[in-house]
């Protein structure tokens, strides 16, 4: 089967990390396409006749058809390592969503959590993190929870959190650039240097890519 343009960004990623000299692959699993789905509209397809689930056909060019994709990395520094484990779409909606609730989680929080389906969760060292859809609208919400530290919502559509996720490889704590909080917290500091460290070595790593947006972003947690 041909790959569709999103399907071939995220492979080049994948070969990249493992390509770079200063990289160490520990896990990769890409598996192989969905055989019943000749494109991306297919699968919103199916989506909406499964799960009645009718997604906006804005999201059509960032639907991959990977039964699996999955690749965990680090470097010699090791603040800079990372890992994402994404889940394939039509895959996502059919899934139970997540148990995050405790005894004493509010109901308006079990509600929310209910309507997770989780499409990225770097289990081997993401140490309790994961990344939802939010079923019910057309372009559904991205949300992040971090079993240390709470659940935030995402200010990108799901297009949107793959570009990102393009740039940083998944890199560990990439997410929070990404929510509307700030990162001066002591006990953020160890995402603050992962990202730092990450801005100041991939552009000489991959210089194909324009980093610039993940700094601004930087930026504006820090302010």
């Amino acid at each position: 089967m041909e790959l569709l343009d999103i399907e071939q960004r995220l492979v080049r990623m994948a070969d990249g990390l493992e390509a770079c000299p200063e990289v160490e692959i520990e896990h990769r699993n890409l598996g192989g396409l969905d055989p019943e789905r000749a494109d991306a509209r297919s699968v919103l397809a199916a989506i909406a006749d499964w799960y009645e689930v009718t997604l906006d056909e804005s999201l059509l060019p960032a639907v991959a058809r990977f039964e699996a994709f999955a690749v965990q990395w680090r470097t010699a520094d090791p603040v800079v390592s990372g890992e994402f484990d994404l889940t394939y779409l039509l895959d996502a909606f059919g899934n139970p969503p997540p148990v995050l609730a405790h005894a004493a989680t509010p109901e308006d929080e079990r509600r929310l959590f209910s309507e997770f389906r989780v499409f990225d969760a770097p289990h081997r060292g993401g140490d309790g993190k994961l990344v939802s859809l939010r079923c019910g609208a057309a372009d559904p919400e991205i949300w992040f929870f971090d079993v240390k530290r709470g659940t935030y919502r995402l200010d990108v559509d799901y297009a949107g959190y793959l570009e990102a996720l393009l740039l940083t490889r998944g890199t560990y704590g990439w997410q929070h650039l990404l929510a509307e909080m700030s990162l001066r917290g002591s006990e953020f500091g160890w995402v603050v240097a992962a990202m730092k460290t990450m801005l100041r070595t991939f552009p000489a790593l991959f210089p194909e890519d324009d980093f610039s947006p993940l700094r601004d972003r930087l930026r504006d947690r820090l302010r």
